[in-house]
């Protein structure tokens, strides 16, 4: 009989790279595989399916209140009927978890939804969703995994202070196995709990769907951003790094990809420095979307101060484009340095210009690195690969 896993705390549809992930799993027919939904019913997208998958409506503050008081009666009734016991155990857990009233029926409602579930294994794409679900899942005498994944692990430990950490050391103490994107992040959670028992496990891609050809426009490079607008992205540095090229002789323009609290900003950097007629901003694009932009381009520009390891520069290899980015992390773990692609440390502006201007002026070293990068990708980063890893990861941790 096949096991099943609840992965609990998803919006949905899902980020790109989950629902790579859940598809390898739901495709191996390994597990039966159930998706709690964290985001409100408003901004929950059901029309999106993956064969196999069944999902469980987890509540939200933000959904209407006949919802929620429905899903809590629901989950009462279920509950209570199955063992008063455990009803009264979860009532006390959720009060002694919560911070106020609102917050103690949130977690109440939820921990009823998930105690009425039927599963074997409990899994944590976000680790900040696990925080209020440790002891339940304790109390349930369930298992748990967690994903190991950019800002969470790297940047919110020093701007939230011990209490986070603190929160983050328990959830990595207390889950059975942890899924890590990158040597780099292994080696983040290793430092936070020594004993960890981790598995590196990169994302792959689909590279039908990624793809292209080593094409080139003499004497133009099409160049591409790809990324939340936010500070850990540092888009700012792109444009800059972009305006540097073109003073320095460079022809090209400027595919900017992503939505964000700095999308403002962006606007008033275009046109303090004159880029408006050099830059084109698309806004959000679907993976679709993203995959037919990338198969155009030459280069991807890739400023982040932290990456678990940037999925995108994967997509970019895929699609024949070359990634010139910062070396953060994980990211250091796919390119090769001047073979596959450039490394540059974080906010510097004249090394990735210099990058810029060798590829632009050697059109025959910028086809080489389009191939070797396609060639990485189909030798280390497909999907099938990546699905072959996840399976044996959930078997292992099921076991």
């Amino acid at each position: 009989m096949k096991k099943t896993l609840f992965f609990i705390g998803l919006a949905w549809p899902p980020t790109t790279f989950i629902t790579r992930k859940l598809k390898a799993l739901a495709e191996s027919n390994s597990f039966n595989v159930l998706v709690g939904i964290s985001s409100p019913e408003k901004k929950t997208n059901k029309q999106f399916k993956i064969q196999s998958i069944e999902l469980v409506k987890l509540s939200h503050p933000e959904d209407p209140i006949l919802m929620r008081a429905s899903s809590l009666l629901t989950g009462a009734i279920k509950t209570f009927l199955k063992s008063p016991s455990l009803f009264l155990k979860i009532s006390g857990l959720a009060y002694k978890k919560s911070r106020c009233v609102k917050h103690y029926l949130l977690l109440f409602t939820n921990y009823l939804i998930i105690s009425s579930t039927q599963f074997d294994l409990a899994h944590f794409e976000w680790v900040t969703a696990s925080f209020d679900y440790i002891e339940l899942l304790e109390l349930l005498k369930t298992p748990f995994t967690i994903s190991a994944r950019g800002s969470l692990f790297t940047i919110r430990p020093i701007t939230d202070g011990d209490s986070y950490t603190n929160k983050l050391i328990k959830a990595v103490k207390k889950a059975r196995k942890i899924h890590c994107v990158s040597k780099a992040m292994e080696n983040t959670v290793k430092k936070l709990v020594p004993e960890a028992k981790t598995e590196v496990i990169y994302n792959g891609v689909d590279i039908a769907l990624f793809n292209g050809n080593a094409e080139l426009n003499n004497n133009f490079l099409r160049i591409i951003f790809i990324g939340n607008l936010n500070w850990k992205k540092s888009v700012d540095t792109a444009i800059f790094i972009f305006h540097n090229f073109l003073n320095l002789g460079g022809r090209g323009v400027l595919h900017i990809v992503g939505n964000g609290p700095e999308k403002e900003r962006l606007y008033f950097s275009l046109k303090d420095l004159n880029l408006e007629s050099h830059v084109v901003y698309h806004g959000y694009l679907k993976e679709k979307e993203v995959a037919l932009l990338l198969k155009n381009m030459d280069i991807l520009i890739l400023t982040s101060l932290a990456e678990g390891l940037a999925n995108v520069i994967l997509e970019a290899m895929a699609s024949y484009t070359v990634p010139v980015v910062t070396n953060v992390f994980g990211n250091p773990e796919v390119i090769t340095h001047k073979k596959d692609g450039f490394l540059f440390a974080p906010l510097q502006i004249n090394e990735p210009v210099k990058y810029l201007l060798t590829l632009y002026h050697n059109p025959v070293l910028l086809c080489e690195m389009k191939k070797k990068g396609r060639e990485k990708i189909e030798n280390m980063f497909t999907f099938s690969i990546m699905k072959k890893h996840h399976v044996k990861f959930f078997m292992e941790s099921l076991s």
